[in-house]
């Protein structure tokens, strides 16, 4: 089909037609930049931008939320820190991060939406792994230019004459993009008289601007990410206008690195970056009870089944035992009730589905944001490293009672590296890039697990496939590893007590496993005089054969 059908007295100069699903648009080459006027570059901005990302944009319209009377706190903190400072102020950065599943992206969200109705949010970028464009780093610096040029009339004008003087400048490295597109026509806007005229009469530019880039680790490329970095930096080095950068990820090593090694970020580079763990938000747990007290609410009033709930409907201690299982994230309360909302079920009975009090039936997935959360993460674990990490998480998750079985020494990097007979620092290197799952201390400090919902997950073939725990492989590589080191402990004459105690972690850590007694054997042999030994075998209650008792 003619894409001019019906079309009389056309004539295009240095046109370049794209034809994309059905479509056809029609932009400028390079030889019409030279005609640019402020009026057009909205539109030459825009065709190169991901609008995707865009607050408010068609492809955001269910985009996390923070509920009325929630994440308070930090939502404050962040708008003074936007509108703290006069238009002499330097330009800063806020990184918040935190585990997966947190409620960043909610947070950032909620910031851009108010600060977009005081007109002082100049742009945001919300990164998406999984849709195209929106996973695209090298498309970050010309969305945000776009957005600021939306914003800020007066900066149009020394765009179109940079795109002018370098019509590639949309093909060049983010470095020259951010220099080309921002800094320098925001600081021509700043010297102006235009911008000094309006500030001195109408107090019009007085204002710092918001800029969010959310998700920064949901960028496909973790090279491009630490980049965006580095000339995000540079970019408040330079501005002379004050601009605020809100930035959220998760604690990625490679993202981490960069706030840490990086000359840029360092002290005296003239970079003020504030950091914060939303996971360690004090206020989370009230801030989840209040949520779920409300969704509840909602479900009671609004659901077509409500005249069949309970009178008393969650009672308090199944609000506390979802709380608990929310770690502080909100991922798993907002999961849950997205389940138990749903007008087609019984919320009476997936609530109990919920709390493990029925079984899950064959053809639902409660769980369903959650566990596609959980599978992308192991999902992008390098090859190299997946076995390695799957047996360290099978270790993690072992089930084990609350108190008294003193055995958190086996979950330290150091302990796991000698059990498993992995390399010094193996450990902590290949969990690196799972920071949004767990906690790392150093070497002799226990990993921790930051979500209680995972081991769920991983325990629960059905909802993990592939990446299932497999508690006989986990007690079987303890077993063998703490036989390991009785075995080095005999021949280098370490003290009784020690191996006593290694024994002792065999009993308490291979139960049921036909292949603790092969290795008691074993090790026994090597060391009769160790009975004490059998005596944290009764407070187990392991079964072990008669000959085995008796030695």
């Amino acid at each position: 089909m003619s894409i001019l059908r019906d079309a009389r007295k056309i004539v295009i100069n240095d046109g370049q037609f794209t034809a994309n699903d059905n479509r056809v648009t029609v932009s400028q080459s390079a030889a019409n930049f030279g005609r640019i006027r402020p009026r057009s570059i909205l539109h030459i901005l825009h065709s190169h931008s991901a609008v995707a990302g865009l607050l408010n944009a068609s492809e955001q319209f269910d985009a996390p939320k923070c509920d009325p009377d929630t994440r308070v706190a930090i939502i404050e903190t962040i708008t003074d820190w936007v509108q703290a400072g006069n238009s002499s102020s330097s330009s800063s950065m806020f990184w918040l991060h935190g585990p997966a599943g947190v409620g960043k992206s909610a947070v950032a969200q909620e910031v851009a939406l108010l600060l977009d109705k005081e007109r002082n949010h100049a742009a945001s970028f919300f990164f998406s792994r999984t849709a195209v464009g929106r996973n695209n780093g090298n498309m970050l610096v010309v969305t945000l230019a776009y957005q600021i040029a939306m914003n800020f009339p007066p900066i149009r004008t020394y765009i179109a004459k940079s795109i002018k003087h370098n019509p590639a400048v949309f093909t060049l490295s983010n470095k020259v993009q951010m220099q080309k597109l921002i800094i320098e026509p925001v600081n021509k806007v700043r010297k102006s008289f235009t911008y000094r005229f309006s500030n001195l009469l109408f107090r019009r530019w007085n204002q710092p601007r918001l800029i969010v880039v959310d998700g920064l680790d949901e960028c496909d490329d973790p090279q491009v990410q630490c980049d965006l970095l580095t000339v995000i930096g540079q970019a408040i080095q330079q501005l002379h206008m004050p601009f605020r950068f809100l930035i959220t990820s998760r604690p990625e090593s490679h993202i981490l690195s960069t706030f840490q090694l990086d000359s840029l970020f360092q002290p005296g580079s003239g970079i003020d970056v504030t950091q914060r763990n939303l996971g360690e938000d004090s206020d989370a747990n009230d801030d989840i009870r209040t949520f779920l007290h409300k969704a509840f609410k909602e479900i009671q009033r609004t659901h077509p089944l409500r005249r069949h709930l309970p009178e008393v409907w969650p009672i308090p201690t199944e609000i506390e035992q979802l709380i608990q299982k929310s770690s502080g994230n909100f991922i798993y309360p907002s999961t849950v009730i997205r389940y138990i909302q749903s007008p087609l079920l019984r919320p009476h009975d997936c609530l109990r589905v919920i709390l493990g009090l029925s079984a899950i039936p064959s053809d639902d997935r409660p769980y369903g944001r959650l566990d596609d959360l959980y599978y992308h993460i192991f999902s992008s674990i390098p090859a190299k490293h997946k076995e390695s990490i799957k047996l360290i998480f099978d270790i993690l998750v072992i089930p084990r009672p609350s108190e008294g079985d003193e055995l958190g020494e086996f979950t330290t990097p150091s302990m796991l590296e000698k059990l498993l007979s992995f390399p010094t620092g193996h450990v902590e290197h290949i969990l690196g890039n799972l920071l949004c799952l767990v906690n790392l201390h150093g070497s002799d400090k226990p990993v921790k697990i930051l979500h209680a919902s995972l081991a769920d997950f991983l325990l629960d073939s059905s909802r993990s496939g592939e990446f299932h725990a497999d508690m006989g492989r986990a007690h079987q590589a303890l077993a063998r590893g703490y036989t390991r080191l009785i075995l080095e402990a005999k021949l280098t004459s370490i003290s009784s007590q020690l191996t006593s105690s290694l024994l002792w972690r065999i009993c308490t850590t291979c139960q049921q496993h036909t292949i603790a007694s092969v290795l008691y054997f074993q090790a026994l042999n090597n060391m009769r005089h160790m009975a004490p030994w059998t005596s944290y075998i009764s407070i187990y209650s392991l079964p072990l054969p008669t000959a085995l008792r008796n030695l």
